[in-house]
């Protein structure tokens, strides 16, 4: 199982990823089949399914949930400096 977290910020799915957090990319096919400006591609770019299965405890969780949490933290500093 997995949460959809439907982002513009490409760059958080790496940082999971770096982290040891499998993120899986879902339907690669879609971006030789689609149009870069539709909705599937855009799904297929910008969602990340985060983890939230059974084989996860409360530590794993808080894990994952600080690394979101700290990349957020981090963008929304740089895009508030001028």
């Amino acid at each position: 199982m997995a949460y959809p977290l439907l982002t513009d910020d490409t760059s958080l799915k790496e940082i999971l990823i770096n982290n040891r957090i499998y993120i899986p990319t879902f339907w690669p096919n879609i971006f030789k089949w689609c149009k870069i400006d539709s909705l599937e591609y855009k799904l297929g770019s910008n969602l990340i399914a985060i983890p939230i299965d059974q084989r996860y405890g409360d530590n794993e969780m808080r894990f994952i949930a600080n690394i979101i949490i700290n990349h957020i933290n981090k963008s929304n500093k740089l895009n508030t400096q001028y």
